[in-house]
């Protein structure tokens, strides 16, 4: 009898309802050239839910390949303000503003070039793309790429 009240009293401390972040969904388009070079678009469901936050980081290897060319980004179809890193091995996006905190879904597009992904093989090329990446400090939901060829 004494361990039912025990196993009560301590289910009584677990919260009800915890929140967490989370990617609902990652979709990327990648348009393939016939430079061999690739421009990717990717949109992000990113659901804050009841945490304050000020946006997202987006982690892109890049160890043998080149994004070099500009980066863009929208954040709820607007503008997104953006903050890049080009380091060694990957770079990375900081989208949204330092001063404004946001909860609850947001929508994220980013859009940027490509280069080195594509292997000429003897009797084939090959796409060598990561979708989402492994950087990710959150679940993702779903995702899915489309790629269009030349």
């Amino acid at each position: 009898m004494r361990i039912h009240y025990l196993v009560i009293l301590m289910i009584s401390f677990i919260p009800t309802h915890t929140f967490a972040e989370v990617v609902r969904n990652f979709n990327s388009t990648i348009t393939i050239n016939t430079d061999r070079s690739i421009q990717v678009e990717e949109n992000i469901d990113y659901d804050f839910e009841e945490s304050e936050r000020r946006g997202i980081y987006r982690v892109i290897p890049t160890r043998g390949i080149n994004i070099s060319g500009d980066i863009r980004s929208l954040q709820n179809g607007e503008v997104a303000i953006q903050d890049i890193d080009r380091g060694l091995n990957d770079v990375t996006i900081r989208l949204g503003d330092e001063d404004i905190y946001i909860t609850g879904l947001n929508q994220y597009q980013i859009q940027y070039p490509v280069k080195g992904v594509i292997r000429k093989l003897k009797d084939r090329d090959e796409l060598n793309w990561q979708i989402t990446g492994t950087e990710w400090e959150v679940p993702i939901e779903k995702a899915s790429a489309t790629i269009l060829l030349p």
